[in-house]
């Protein structure tokens, strides 16, 4: 049994444009999008002040402007969308960019606890302001001008569609805006992908056709994975995380306690379950188990476990961790010495120093995990198994 684990790593190394930046981009630059799409639609060339939005999309003459006119309606007026583009986090991959959902659902359980200062300033009309002595958060509150605007350098209006002077802070009716642009943020994803990123060609590798799994999770969105493994049956692949096809993407973050029913729906656990359902991949340990069972008595079906483009973080350990424990052999391909040392560390992290120190020792059984750098393999070159003293050597001549 071979149980192929695909990242956003392995979309990437096709030429594709799914990382966190490529989609932010459009965020920081929606109008220009929109006006730049129709110029090509119109004229099927580009302008040369186009070159900054064109050069991280894929067009061709059959781009539907419509598509593009959706994604920019979805996004001109998104809350989410204002804030991503905005925030100027530190983000480093999509968990990070995920992760930074957590900062504004917790700023936002602040404004709810906040004293809110009325002031009338006619017999009819009045103002509600909230204040914060935190620089970071009166940083953050300039990022959500849907719901507040900023009085003076310390204190902040809530807008009155979102305030009653009676009941106070319109709690319910904020998470309810904050849900609704969410999903119309997923929404515009899930076209850009389709649109701008599936459509594209790509080059098929001699070393991943080799590979041959019998089953497929994928952590991705797309399903790049069908232009190698066409016999693979939807059975046999899973997209944790969802998919385009199925429009039923899954983008939020770990770090919101299972209790917190006020943001449940920002959960990524909670998505997962109510957005995609499919646990099938939690099957393929005991088919493993069933594929050894039927083999002749003297012959063992081992487990093979390979990782292409996944970053092996702490956060998606919970899918990956038993198949690690219980694989014969682990194969963890990596994008250069950057890549072999990350994935490194985060596996450490995870199952401690010890644990991999005998995955990575010699027994009857051969060495248990592998490490396989790809970042300067051709369509048609083989794959090497890196031998740690020798390429760490290297990489620092």
């Amino acid at each position: 049994m071979h149980v192929l684990f695909l990242g956003n790593g392995f979309d990437l190394y096709h030429g594709l444009k799914t990382s966190y930046k490529d989609f932010l981009l459009i965020l920081q630059n929606i109008t220009e999008f929109n006006n730049a799409i129709s110029r090509f639609i119109d004229n099927k060339n580009t302008q040369d002040n186009d070159s900054h939005i064109f050069d991280e999309i894929f067009l061709d003459e059959s781009i539907e402007g419509s598509s593009a006119h959706k994604i920019y309606e979805l996004l001109k007026d998104n809350s989410w969308a204002n804030y991503y583009a905005n925030c100027n986090a530190d983000i480093q991959g999509w968990i990070d960019f995920e992760n930074e959902m957590l900062p504004a659902i917790k700023l936002m359980k602040e404004v709810f606890c906040k004293d809110v200062r009325m002031v009338w300033c006619t017999e009819d009309d009045w103002e509600a302001s909230i204040s914060f002595d935190s620089y970071k958060e009166r940083a953050m509150m300039l990022l959500w001008p849907e719901f507040f605007d900023e009085r003076d350098e310390y204190s902040f209006l809530i807008r009155n569609s979102y305030f009653d002077a009676n009941y106070g802070i319109l709690k319910a009716k904020i998470i309810k805006k904050m849900e609704d642009d969410l999903d119309d943020f997923i929404t515009a994803f899930t076209l850009y992908l389709k649109e701008f990123v599936e459509r594209r060609n790509i080059e098929k590798y001699k070393w991943i056709n080799d590979i041959n799994p019998n089953r497929i999770i994928s952590f991705n969105y797309t399903s790049t994975e069908r232009n190698y493994f066409e016999k693979i049956s939807d059975s046999s692949c899973s997209h944790i995380h969802g998919s385009t096809f199925y429009k039923n993407i899954v983008f939020g973050t770990d770090l919101i306690d299972d209790d917190d029913s006020d943001f449940v729906n920002f959960s990524k656990r909670f998505q997962r379950l109510f957005k995609v359902g499919d646990c099938s991949y939690l099957d393929y340990l005991t088919e493993s188990d069933d594929f050894a069972s039927i083999t002749d008595a003297n012959h063992y079906e081992s487990l093979t476990v390979s990782f292409i483009g996944c970053s092996l973080d702490k956060n998606d350990s919970s899918i990956f961790r038993s198949y690690i424990e219980k694989a014969d052999k682990i194969n963890v391909y990596c994008y250069g010495f950057s890549g072999y040392k990350s994935a490194m560390g985060n596996l450490i992290n995870i199952f401690g120093h010890d644990k991999i120190r005998d995955y990575l020792h010699c027994n009857e059984n051969g060495v248990k995990l592998n490490f396989i750098d790809i970042k300067n393999l051709s369509i048609n070159d083989d794959t090497t198994i890196i031998c740690a003293r020798e390429y760490y050597k290297d990489s620092n001549k």
